[in-house]
């Protein structure tokens, strides 16, 4: 596909879904649709990401040889939100999927909506000081599987507010002291995370599992990369490696023992993190 053809779908069919979604919740009796804030409050629901994209245990018969479109929902599918004993309905497609790649100053698109070729807005190093326009050597879509599992992460937005990001569980994602963690690897109350004004962020939640049926793998360069600069993605605004970097990263861009970190979920990660047991 080409490039400009590429994004005018992408532009298209993130415009219809809130439309579709609020025609679909017309057609329930009595029903209402939540503000913005509280449907931006729930993206970071794990349970919502399984119901949203039909994931176990939530696939509604589509278990054993399903039909094709068995799955009730889309992103045009209204999910209900209770919240002060009442009931309100989100949208499928505006609680969090993949993590949206900017691909220029002020515009971002979902990172499996990238082909090879198309450009994204990236940063030339870890300084984060100059920025522009990278071409894609490498675009890959690859269905999730609990060999292929991700990583959702919660943490607060420039707002102080709620959001999360799931990515691939290896993806190489930048701490303030410019050096790079897995984001299965991953600590909250220890770790930051840097966006692209160059501040550090707040980590709440780490969660390991597969929360999306896809994920995308994209790189600057189709060849794996030794050094940070030129391979760099912003991801909702949280700047990581392309997939180039993490194919090939040098150990010395690494947090400390990063090879032996215990991984989020596993009983080493809860006993050398006693902290997060309460959480």
């Amino acid at each position: 596909m080409a490039k400009n053809s590429s994004k005018k779908t992408v532009k298209e069919t993130g415009s219809a879904w809130p439309n579709l979604c609020l025609e679909n919740i017309k057609k329930i009796p009595g029903a209402v649709p939540c503000t913005g804030n509280q449907c931006y409050d729930v993206q970071n629901s794990w349970q919502l990401h399984q119901v949203c994209h039909c994931l176990p245990p939530y696939q509604n018969g589509c278990q054993n040889n399903p039909a094709p479109n068995c799955c009730a929902y889309s992103p045009s599918s209204p999910i209900p939100i209770i919240t002060n004993d009442s009931v309100c309905y989100c949208c499928c497609g505006n609680i969090g999927s993949l993590a949206a790649i900017a691909v220029a100053k002020n515009n971002s698109v979902s990172a499996d909506q990238l082909k090879k070729d198309d450009t994204i807005y990236a940063p030339a190093d870890t300084s984060l000081r100059a920025w522009r326009a990278v071409p894609l050597a490498f675009a890959s879509l690859t269905n999730t599987s609990a060999g292929n599992p991700q990583a959702g992460i919660a943490y607060k937005n420039s707002k102080g507010k709620t959001a999360s990001l799931i990515v691939a569980a290896k993806q190489l994602l930048m701490l303030p002291d410019r050096k790079f963690k897995e984001a299965r690897k991953l600590v909250p109350g220890i770790d930051q995370l840097v966006n692209s004004e160059g501040k550090a962020v707040d980590i709440e939640q780490v969660h390991t599992g597969i929360f999306t049926p896809t994920m995308a793998y994209l790189a600057s360069s189709a060849a794996p990369a030794n050094d940070p600069a030129g391979h760099l993605l912003s991801l909702n605004g949280i700047i990581g490696g392309d997939y180039a970097l993490s194919m090939g990263i040098g150990s010395e861009h690494l947090a400390a023992g990063h090879e032996q970190l215990p991984i989020a979920g596993t009983n080493d990660y809860k006993e050398r993190y006693p902290h997060l047991n309460n959480r």
